[in-house]
């Protein structure tokens, strides 16, 4: 099964600052190429502005 792994970057990221929050901004661009990607695929998504990606996972293409 192929694996591929949709990740919405923090473009900005300090102690001091940060982007908008991510209820205002929600990253739609993920769940529509999540729908449009046939079901044989595995997907895997992470919003790396409110959680740690994990680069340790297995996987045949990273969409950023």
């Amino acid at each position: 099964m192929r694996r591929i792994a949709l990740i919405e970057p923090a473009m900005i990221k300090s102690a001091r600052f940060s982007e908008k929050p991510s209820w205002v901004l929600p990253p739609l661009a993920l769940a529509v190429l999540a729908g449009l990607t046939p079901s044989e695929v595995n997907i895997t998504a992470w919003d790396d502005r409110i959680e740690t990606i994990d680069y340790e996972t297995p996987i045949d293409l990273a969409a950023i």
